[in-house]
C-alpha cells in the first residue's frame, strides 16, 4: 500500500483508464537498460560505488511500500548496495489494469516492484509470505504470518547480504496501521540481534551461511513532528543524472501501474524528505546525525593499494573518453583477485570484483546479448525490422542461439571465449564461435514459479526450489558468458538468453528464455457455485499450445463418483504456438449431491503422456514474465440458492471474474462498453452492476454516469460495487461522503447486525441469515461510506475489531421508480471462491432488479 506520506508528498490523481496505465510501459522491453544506467552516466555511478563498502538492507512488507527517493539517494547518490526485502508479493491489494487477483497478482506486483527497483538501483529479494488479506492488527495477521519464520528468512538475508546498516520502513507498533506493516517492523528488529548470533537458526550456518552483526538499525514512518535522528532530503539534484534522486524513485514508483501509482508529475523544487530514527547501534547512539554511515568506516582504507588504483580511476574519468579509466580499473581488477587469493571468503571484495568487472565494460562501450535465431533469417544489414521467435520451448526441442558483441571504437579488447551455461543434462553444442545449438532432455523441467500456494487458507508459499528462497522470479535457465582480455586482465560480461515478440503497435519485446509443457490446461473461472437440485452444470476448460507448430490430443476430467460429463472427452487440435481453446463440459451430477465441496480435475492427454496442470503466463508489456504451474482443478461448491431471473448489464472495472461467475450460474449477463453506456436502451436490463473501481477504470462511465442515474429513475435498478477515492465525486442520486480506507473492514469474519431484517435484498429470492457471512475469504469489505444523506437505507452493519460500528457498507436508495443500491462488501471475492453466503447474498442484489421484487411495492420517498 502507497504510505499517507507518499500520497500526500505525490498527489497520485487517480484519474485514468487501465490502457492509459499500459500505455507507460509500452516503449520499453524487458529487462532494457534506463538512460541512468547506460554510458558515461552508468560509468561514473559505478565509481562511486568503488570507493566505498557500504551496504545497507530495507525491509518493508510488500511492494510499494518503499522509501523510494531515500533508497535511490544511498545507491546512485552515495555509491552504497542496497537491498530490498519484502516479507510478501502483496496479492491481497486490488489490481487497476487486470483480473488478477491472489497469487497472479502478487507475480505482476514482484514484476513491477522489479522494474521499480532498477530505477532506485537497488536489488529485489522476497520472502515466502502471502499478502493473505487486508489486515489492521497484528493478531489477525499472526493467524496466516508465523512470526519465527518471519524472522528466519529475515535472519537468513541479512546473513546473505551482509549489511552494515539496517533500515525498516515499519515501526512495529499499530502506528504502521496494517498489521502486516507492524510485524515487519517488529521482526525486522529482532532480526538486527538475530543475525549475529550463531545459535540462531543453526541451520543456516551448517548450510554455508556465516553469522553477520550489522552494526545500526532505524525505523521510518516518521514526520518531521515526530522522535527522529537524522532527515534524508532526495530532492538533491545530481548533475551526471540530470535530476533528482525524488524524481527517478517518482518515476520508479509509477512502474507498479497495478496500484495506479503512475500519474504525478512532481513540481520542480518539490520537497523529497523522510525521518528515520536510530533504534540500535553497536557503534554508539546519536541523537540527531547527518550520515547514516556516521562512526562506520567503509572506505577502501584497508585495502590501500586498490584505494590508490580506484582514486585514479575517478580522478581521470572523463565522460568524453571513458577509456581512459581503463588501465586504472584493470590494475584494480588485478589488485583485488590477488587479495581474494589469500582471502577468497572475504565479502568486500567479491563484491567489488563484480563492480570492477562491470565498470570495465562500462569504459569499454561494451554491449553483449544472446538471443534465440528466427525460423527464417533476418537481414544482417540495412533497415531492421523486429522479429518474432518461440518464446518457451517443450521437452525434446532444438533451437539455436547467437550471441552478439560491440565494443567502443576506441577499445582494444581481445575477445577469449563465449560459452552457454544452462543445466547440465541439457546438450549444447558449439556451431562456431558465437552460435550455439541446445537440444533439451525430453524429462527436463519447466520454467515455473518456485513458489506454490497450497490453499486458500493458508498465508504463505511452498517452496519447490530451496535454493532459489529470496529470488524475486525464476532466474534464466540458460545463459551467455562472453570472456575478453584488456590491459593484461580477463573479465567476463554475461547475458541471458532472450526470445523476441511483437506487441500490438509494431513494438518489440524480448523475453527470458522458458521450459513449458506441450500443453496447459486449466478450468476458468477455477471455482463455481452449483445451485442445489439443479443436475446439470456448464464449465469451461481452456488449452494452450506450448508447442512450435502442430499440437492435437484429447482432454477428459476425472469426475466425483456418481458424476458424469458430456462429452466425456473432446478432441483439440492447433496450428500454431499459443493458440488457445475452450472446451464446454455439461458437469450431470447425482440425484443425491449434498450441500458440500466437489473438486473436478481436467487431464490432457497427446503422444502417450498425461498433462495435468495448467501453466499461465503472467506479464505485462516491457516486463519480465512468470510462469504459474498449477494442478487444473475446479472446486465445484454445492450452494442452496434459488437464481434470479433477470437479466443484467454489466461494467467491467479494473477487472473482475463476475460475469463469469453470474454467467456459469445461469443468469444472463452483458458486458456494457462505451457505445452501450451511451446510447442503448439500459431499460432492457432489469439490473446494471459496475465492478469494483468502475470509476477509476472507466472514464465512460463518469461521462455517462448521468444515463445511469436515468435509467434507475425510470425503474431500473445499478448496484455500484466498491469504489476508491474517485468515487467522491457523488455519482449516486443524493449526496454522501467518504469511501476511504478507514472504513475498510478487513477481518472476513467481522461481526454482522442485520439493520433491515425485512428488506428485499435479505429476503427475496434467499433468506439472509448469520450462516451466510461465515466462511468468506480475504475481507469483509473495502471503502464503505463514512455519511450519507437520509435517503440512503443502511443494511448491514459490521466492524473490525477496535474499529467503530461500519453501516456504509450496504446501502439503498430510492431515485424516483428504481433503486440505487451501493455494495462495499467483497462479494467479488466470494463469488470467484463459490463461498455460499456470497453467492446467496449477490443473487438477491441481483433479484432486486426483478419486476417482483418487494421493494416495488412500497411507494418511492
Amino acid at each position: 500500500m502507497v504510505s499517507d506520506r507518499k500520497r500526500a508528498k505525490l498527489r497520485v490523481a487517480i484519474a485514468f483508464v487501465a490502457a492509459a496505465l499500459l500505455a507507460t510501459l509500452d516503449s520499453a522491453s524487458a529487462g532494457s537498460r534506463l538512460p541512468e544506467d547506460r554510458g558515461s552516466t552508468a560509468l561514473a555511478q559505478s565509481l562511486r560505488k568503488l570507493q566505498t563498502t557500504g551496504r545497507v538492507v530495507y525491509m518493508i512488507a510488500h511492494p510499494d511500500d518503499e522509501d523510494g527517493g531515500t533508497v535511490t539517494m544511498l545507491t546512485r547518490g552515495k555509491g552504497y548496495e542496497v537491498s530490498l526485502l519484502a516479507l510478501s508479493r502483496g496479492e491481497a491489494a486490488g489490481d487497476a489494469v487486470s483480473s488478477d487477483a491472489g497469487p497472479p497478482l502478487g507475480i505482476r506486483r514482484t514484476l513491477e516492484m522489479m522494474r521499480s527497483s532498477e530505477y532506485y538501483g537497488a536489488r529485489l529479494r522476497m520472502s515466502r509470505f502471502l499478502d493473505f488479506g487486508l489486515s489492521k492488527t497484528l493478531a489477525k495477521t499472526l493467524r496466516y504470518w508465523n512470526e519465527e519464520d518471519a524472522l528466519r528468512d529475515m535472519v537468513r538475508f541479512i546473513r546473505r547480504e551482509r549489511p552494515h546498516i539496517v533500515l525498516s520502513r515499519w515501526q512495529g507498533n499499530p502506528g504502521d496501521r496494517l498489521g502486516n506493516h507492524e510485524i515487519d517492523g517488529l521482526v525486522a528488529r529482532q532480526a538486527f540481534d538475530a543475525a549475529g548470533d550463531p545459535t540462531r537458526f543453526p541451520e543456516q550456518i551448517a548450510e554455508g551461511l556465516s553469522a553477520w552483526q550489522p552494526l545500526k538499525f532505524y525505523n521510518d514512518n516518521r514526520t518531521e513532528k515526530d522522535d527522529w535522528t537524522i532527515k534524508i532530503d532526495s530532492g538533491m539534484y545530481d548533475p551526471i543524472l540530470g535530476r533528482t534522486y525524488g524524481d527517478i524513485a517518482n518515476e520508479g514508483l509509477g512502474q507498479q501501474i497495478s496500484q495506479a501509482a503512475a500519474g504525478a508529475i512532481l513540481p520542480v523544487g518539490w520537497p523529497s524528505v523522510s525521518y528515520y530514527k536510530l533504534i540500535a547501534s553497536k557503534v554508539g547512539m546519536a541523537d540527531k546525525e547527518s550520515e547514516l554511515f556516521e562512526r562506520i568506516d567503509v572506505s577502501l582504507a584497508k585495502y590501500p593499494i586498490l584505494e590508490k588504483h580506484v582514486q585514479a580511476a575517478t580522478k581521470g574519468f572523463d565522460a568524453q573518453h571513458p577509456e581512459t579509466c581503463v588501465p586504472h580499473l584493470s590494475a584494480a581488477l588485478i589488485e583485488v583477485r590477488r587479495l581474494r587469493q589469500s582471502d577468497a571468503k572475504n565479502f568486500d571484495l567479491e563484491l567489488k570484483e563484480r563492480q570492477l568487472e562491470t565498470a570495465l565494460s562500462q569504459a569499454l562501450g561494451l554491449e553483449f546479448e544472446a538471443l534465440v535465431e528466427p525460423a527464417k533469417p533476418g537481414r544482417s544489414s540495412g533497415e531492421y525490422k523486429a522479429i518474432r521467435t518461440p518464446l518457451t520451448f517443450v521437452p525434446g526441442d532444438s533451437f539455436r542461439v547467437t550471441t552478439n558483441f560491440h565494443a567502443a571504437d576506441s577499445a582494444k579488447v581481445n575477445l577469449k571465449q563465449t560459452r552457454l551455461r544452462g543445466p547440465a543434462d541439457w546438450k549444447i553444442a558449439e556451431l562456431a564461435p558465437n552460435r550455439f545449438e541446445i537440444t533439451l532432455p525430453h524429462d527436463t523441467s519447466f520454467t515455473s514459479a518456485f513458489w506454490v500456494r497450497n490453499s486458500p487458507d493458508e498465508g504463505f508459499y511452498r517452496i519447490t526450489r530451496r535454493e532459489l528462497l529470496g529470488e524475486p522470479i525464476t532466474p534464466d535457465p540458460l545463459k551467455a558468458e562472453l570472456t575478453y582480455s584488456i590491459s593484461g586482465v580477463d573479465s567476463v560480461i554475461s547475458a541471458n538468453v532472450e526470445t523476441s515478440s511483437i506487441g500490438k503497435i509494431g513494438t518489440q519485446y524480448r523475453h527470458e528464455v522458458a521450459i513449458a509443457p506441450p500443453v496447459s490446461v486449466r478450468f476458468h473461472p477455477e471455482a463455481i457455485g452449483f445451485p442445489l437440485g439443479r443436475q446439470r452444470q456448464k464449465v469451461v476448460c481452456s488449452i494452450r499450445n506450448y508447442v512450435n507448430g502442430q499440437n492435437q490430443g484429447t482432454v477428459h476430467l476425472e469426475l466425483p463418483q456418481g458424476w458424469r460429463s458430456e462429452p466425456e472427452s473432446a478432441s483439440f487440435a492447433f496450428q500454431k504456438q499459443d493458440q488457445e481453446a475452450d472446451v464446454v463440459f455439461e458437469l450431470v451430477a447425482p440425484s443425491d449431491a449434498k450441500d458440500s465441496e466437489y473438486h473436478i480435475q481436467a487431464v490432457a492427454e497427446l503422444n502417450g503422456k498425461s498433462y495435468r496442470n495448467s501453466f499461465v503466463p503472467v506479464t505485462e508489456p516491457g516486463l519480465e514474465t512468470v510462469y504459474m504451474e498449477n494442478a487444473a482443478t475446479l472446486l465445484v461448491r454445492a450452494v442452496n440458492v434459488v437464481i434470479p431471473n433477470v437479466r443484467v448489464g454489466y461494467v467491467m472495472g479494473t477487472g473482475d471474474e463476475v460475469p463469469d461467475s453470474l454467467r456459469l450460474l445461469g443468469i444472463d449477463v452483458d458486458l456494457l462498453d462505451r457505445g452501450a453506456l451511451a446510447q442503448s436502451d439500459l431499460s432492457r436490463y432489469g439490473t446494471i452492476v459496475l465492478g469494483v473501481r468502475a470509476y477509476l477504470a472507466r472514464e465512460d462511465l463518469r461521462a455517462y454516469n448521468w444515463r445511469l442515474l436515468e435509467y434507475v429513475k425510470g425503474g431500473g435498478v445499478l448496484i455500484v460495487q466498491y469504489n476508491t477515492e474517485e468515487f467522491d465525486e457523488s455519482f449516486g442520486p443524493y449526496p454522501y461522503a467518504g469511501a476511504g480506507a478507514a472504513q475498510d473492514v478487513t477481518e472476513e469474519d467481522s461481526p454482522i447486525e442485520i439493520l433491515q431484517p425485512h428488506h428485499a435484498v435479505l429476503n427475496q429470492p434467499n433468506k439472509i441469515g448469520p450462516s451466510d457471512f461465515q466462511g468468506w475469504v480475504e475481507k469483509r469489505g473495502l471503502r464503505f461510506l463514512s455519511s450519507w444523506d437520509d435517503r440512503y437505507v443502511p443494511i448491514l452493519l459490521t466492524h473490525d475489531q477496535g474499529q467503530k460500528p461500519q453501516a456504509g457498507g450496504l446501502l439503498t436508495a430510492r431515485y424516483g421508480n428504481g433503486l440505487w443500491v451501493y455494495n462495499g462488501y467483497s462479494l467479488y471475492r466470494q463469488l470467484a471462491f463459490a463461498i455460499p453466503g456470497g453467492v446467496r447474498l449477490f443473487a438477491n442484489l441481483i433479484q432486486l432488479g426483478s419486476d417482483k421484487a418487494s421493494w416495488r411495492d412500497s411507494q418511492p420517498k
